[in-house]
């Protein structure tokens, strides 16, 4: 009488050796598997390639006579090969009452299969589970290059199959409620440092009798490694509650300011009349804190090096100034939810003037525009003050209008005569924030020596034509020999006049 197991292992033991597979088989069936298959190294050695294994897998062998298509597996086989850190796999060959095999489907024990015996061990006292295989596990041919084909399809790189199984073995069973913390806050001051760290105004907040429930596939388990009488708890990552939109209101709706900002509220806390509730708002550079119970506001407000667009950073500026002048803005948040009110705010603090540095940003609008900059520019509070001495004066220059300018330049031989009709050449260049702007400008004028050097001449108050605008990306500037090189070609156009090209 044949056996049928044996017939199995023999004709995979055949197949592996066609295509050079090593088929080490087991001594005795007590770990799941019949063979542990090590595939040969490949023959193209590389930098990249030549510390990797080569591929290995487990692979336990079920032949039959029937065409269920399924098989009753013991859980505790099952097991052993969903938590071994190899790839493993259930060869099931059909013989149909003959002594040789007329199909053969792989079963891989993937990663659904490994949670659901996961989950029936941890939760019930089932002996065994039922392994289903379909017509998409068949092999193409009964030979060792199709095995060896479906094996490598599922196993890929073995460092990164060894990583993704590891990670699916220690993170199977949970949800995003898989561990539940427990302990006490002791005294007023302890409540509101938990508050504060739920607002992102505070880094930690002392906590007591810490205690951890763990929950996998549904049980419950307590942690011993996370109890302690006391300890400190701190937020990782803090996300906020929500995301409104802020208005400060001072008469009409015309004087509205308006505001993005997110919303925090400490969520363990639900009664928004606790005397202790606070809720935090913060904008792109200002933050807002109200204690609910007084409808005391805490406004601050800090614009940092984080870059601004010109118009957002101007109106942002216009709003500082106006609010802290003294007069009385009411406070709504529009949410989801509705529209509310928060409360009103009167500056306690000194009040702040910005008019300067508006006109600044409306200056460095007007030059944006002069040069039709097609994307919007962004520059920093800090960036913005750097150019404040410069802004005015380059649109002048911009415009033509010079005369606030002197032009001083040398000459390596010989001298000018002043009565010559001279034009110089030259080129600037201005960066606002990311964007950089090039002229290239004629000028013409009286040019004198100067006092400090027969070879060095001055030309107050130019005569300025710009000859060319161009704007370009900090990542992409424009070489200075590009510019010296299209001054020369301009050269051409200005005949028998004799023209001198500027070089910083």
């Amino acid at each position: 009488m044949r056996d049928l197991g044996d017939l199995g292992e023999l004709h995979f033991n055949a197949w592996c050796s066609e295509v050079g597979l090593i088929a080490n088989k087991s001594t005795k069936d007590k770990m799941g598997w019949d063979f542990i298959v090590e595939f040969p190294f490949s023959n193209e050695i590389t930098g990249l390639q030549v510390h990797q294994s080569a591929p290995k897998c487990k692979v336990q062998v079920k032949a039959t006579d029937g065409q269920e298509r399924k098989l009753s597996i013991s859980l505790s086989n099952l097991r052993k090969l969903a938590v071994d850190p190899l790839p493993c796999f259930y060869i099931f060959i059909e013989y149909d009452d003959a002594n040789l095999p007329v199909r053969a489907f792989l079963r891989h024990v993937d990663p659904e299969l490994i949670e659901k015996v996961l989950e029936l061990v941890t939760t019930t006292d089932q002996k065994s589970y039922t392994v289903h295989y379909d017509e998409s596990l068949l092999l193409a041919e009964l030979t060792g290059e199709s095995l060896s084909k479906k094996l490598k399809s599922y196993i890929g790189n073995l460092s990164d199959y060894l990583n993704c199984k590891r990670n699916c073995l220690e993170s199977a069973g949970y949800d995003e409620e898989h561990l539940k913390i427990k302990f006490d806050l002791i005294g007023k001051e302890n409540l509101e440092e938990l508050i504060d760290v739920h607002l992102g105004l505070r880094e930690k907040a002392r906590i007591s009798n810490l205690s951890a429930v763990e929950k996998r596939f549904g049980k419950l388990s307590e942690r011993s490694d996370l109890s302690s009488d006391s300890a400190v708890l701190s937020l990782t990552r803090l996300e906020p509650t929500a995301k409104a939109r802020m208005i400060f209101r001072k008469g009409s709706i015309s004087n509205d300011y308006r505001f993005d900002v997110e919303v925090y509220f400490p969520q363990f806390l639900e009664d928004f009349n606790h005397p202790l509730f606070k809720s935090r708002y913060k904008a792109s550079f200002f933050n807002i804190t109200l204690k609910h119970d007084s409808k005391n506001i805490s406004f601050k407000f800090d614009f940092g090096l984080k870059p601004f667009k010109l118009r957002d950073l101007r109106e942002n500026l216009k709003f500082i100034s106006d609010v802290s002048s003294g007069d009385t803005y009411k406070i709504l948040l529009k949410g989801d939810g509705g529209q509310e009110v928060l409360g009103s705010i009167n500056f306690d603090g000194k009040s702040v003037d910005y008019s300067s540095e508006v006109e600044t940003l409306n200056t460095l609008m007007r030059i944006t525009q002069l040069f039709d900059v097609g994307e919007e520019v962004f520059v920093s509070y800090k960036e913005m003050e750097y150019l404040k001495s410069s802004a005015s004066d380059m649109l002048d220059f911009y415009q033509g209008n010079a005369v606030r300018f002197r032009i001083t330049f040398n000459i390596v031989d010989g001298k000018i005569d002043s009565n010559d009709e001279i034009v110089l050449l030259g080129a600037i260049a201005y960066r606002i924030g990311d964007i950089v702007l090039y002229v290239l400008y004629s000028a013409e004028g009286t040019i004198v020596t100067s006092k400090d050097s027969a070879r060095d001449y001055v030309v107050c108050e130019p005569n300025i034509t710009i000859l060319d605008k161009i704007v370009s990306n900090m990542s992409s500037p424009i070489l200075v020999e590009e510019l010296y090189e299209e001054l020369s070609t301009l050269e051409k156009n200005y005949g028998d006049r004799s023209v001198i090209i500027l070089r910083d």
